[in-house]
């Protein structure tokens, strides 16, 4: 997502999270299924802003938690207000498993994390996928908020991994962010942010750069390259701008996640960027040449998506409603249940799903989520039982 409109979604999630803390609006999550259309239990809590999940053997879950910055704080400018924006940075973000009994500990950690002062909105790990071993990528902070050197750290926008759960060297995979920096594919303003993760069945990587607009492919022996440069839109502009009634302005893509499908293609949802329009979010089936298929559409700032059993989508929203839209609380998400071919949705979830990360299916159809992903020691993951 780049900088050339207002306000910016970095800014807004910073403020969300700043805000949601403060007026202790994360008290207003139920913690029962009120209206779920199906049962669903907390199976960990206390997370830092909790992103991605992944699913190993023997039922073991893996959690990408960005963290919550750290205690060497300097003040960024933001270019969009010219106003300090703290951020704090450290090594609190970590990989989180959660075995089949319920147990929960922390499998590698000391990662980067910048955070505001209170912890919230982090950038840091921002997915995980396991196979042979444990992949993870690790978000990027960009040039966004003009973060100064103090506040940049070399693991941002790089993937790593690491064999097996019970330590090991953490070894550099690839530099996601450098293909932004030198190519700039989208040919917009240079802005680097990746985010969603995935693993073909040969071990080649999928990487999405939420920053760059653009879906990068990574070989085993670690060489990148575009897959498919995204595209975006058109929406009415929102009142707040002065613009003439009816004006339109240009939204960006913002390709938060991507899937291996059934067929072996990735397939990438977009969140969309400001105004962050209703019902203009999509997946796209990316084929063997970079073209971009609606595969299904019609949702709301899409967070993650993930193939499960019977080549159903799930499909994630990070805000039903939309992000520029004041619900009085935190952002509720929705999940939803797509039947193969992009036919019809279900909505699979009520409002326990408070700003949800990613989303993950077990091979007996159990729907595992993260949720409260922009909060320190407030994120969670809810099983939903199928």
């Amino acid at each position: 997502m780049h900088r050339n409109r207002r306000p910016g979604a970095r800014r807004w999630t910073r403020a969300l999270g700043a805000g949601v803390l403060a007026s202790g609006l994360l008290a207003l999550a139920p913690s029962t299924p009120a209206s779920a259309t199906g049962p669903y239990e907390i199976v960990a809590e206390g997370l830092d802003n909790p992103r991605g999940i992944a699913l190993g053997r023997m039922g073991r879950v893996y959690v990408a938690e960005a963290g919550r910055g750290g205690d060497t704080c300097i003040d960024s400018v933001d270019p969009e207000t010219g106003e300090p924006v703290p951020q704090c940075i450290g090594d609190t973000g970590s990989i989180t498993l959660i075995n089949r009994n319920g147990q929960v500990r922390e499998v590698i950690g000391g990662l980067p994390s910048l955070a505001g002062e209170d912890g919230s909105a982090a950038t840091g790990v921002h997915d995980v996928t396991v196979d042979e071993g444990i992949h993870l990528l690790v978000g990027n902070v960009g040039d966004v908020l003009g973060v100064p050197a103090e506040l940049q750290d070399e693991r941002f926008g790089k993937l790593f991994r690491r064999r097996g759960d019970s330590g090991g060297e953490i070894t550099e995979v690839a530099d996601i962010s450098a293909v932004e920096e030198a190519e700039n594919p989208d040919g917009i303003v240079v802005d680097t942010n990746p985010y969603g993760l995935q693993t073909d069945r040969r071990g080649n990587h999928y990487a999405t750069d939420a920053g760059g607009n653009d879906l990068l492919r990574v070989t085993r022996d670690g060489e990148v390259s575009v897959t498919s440069v995204l595209q975006g839109g058109e929406a009415e502009a929102p009142p707040f701008l002065g613009l003439p009634p009816g004006a339109k302005i240009p939204y960006q893509p913002v390709p938060t996640s991507v899937d291996v499908g059934p067929d072996g293609r990735p397939y990438v949802g977009l969140l969309t960027g400001f105004p962050f329009p209703l019902d203009q979010s999509v997946v796209y089936r990316i084929t063997p040449g970079g073209r971009q298929v609606f595969y299904a559409s019609a949702f709301t700032n899409v967070i993650d998506v993930t193939f499960g059993p019977g080549g159903k989508l799930y499909v994630l929203e990070l805000a039903k409603q939309g992000l520029l839209t004041d619900t009085g609380g935190p952002p509720l998400g929705a999940l939803y249940e797509v039947d193969p071919g992009g036919g019809t949705k279900r909505l699979i979830s009520g409002p326990e799903l408070v700003l949800p990360g990613g989303v993950a299916v077990a091979g007996n159809g159990d729907v595992y989520v993260t949720i409260n992903s922009i909060l320190p020691g407030g994120g969670a993951v809810l099983r939903y039982d199928r």
